[in-house]
């Protein structure tokens, strides 16, 4: 008998192990072994702007929509790239949509654990 895990630790890596002929407590340190490693997965999310390009204008207008921030505020968000926290403290979902009208309005920006 072959056992072989795989286990995604929710940032894209792949945790492969592989045993031949293992008994119940190879098994059993294998199991505890791999919850050692994998964190938990994320419950708040956090979206920051890496990257302005060359539609300035377009990021800061969807910054306000997004926070209700005033000009100000969302121009200074929006300079402080690659620093520049948009939101932070939310679902998944979410922080998707906030990433994809980011994109969507020129810029570059990323999902990640608050």
């Amino acid at each position: 008998m072959r056992v072989l895990l795989n286990i995604d630790d929710d940032n894209g890596k792949l945790v492969d192990f592989s045993v031949r002929n293992p008994d119940r407590e190879t098994m059993l340190f294998l199991v505890r072994t791999l919850r050692a490693h994998v964190p938990p997965k994320a419950s708040a999310w956090q979206v920051r702007i890496v990257g302005v390009g060359a539609y300035k204008i377009n990021m800061i207008k969807t910054v306000r929509e997004i926070t209700r921030l005033g000009l100000k505020e969302a121009k200074e968000v929006v300079e402080s790239a690659p620093s520049g926290i948009v939101y932070a403290g939310t679902d998944a979902g979410l922080a998707n949509n906030i990433v994809r009208a980011l994109i969507r309005a020129g810029g570059h920006a990323v999902k990640e654990p608050a």
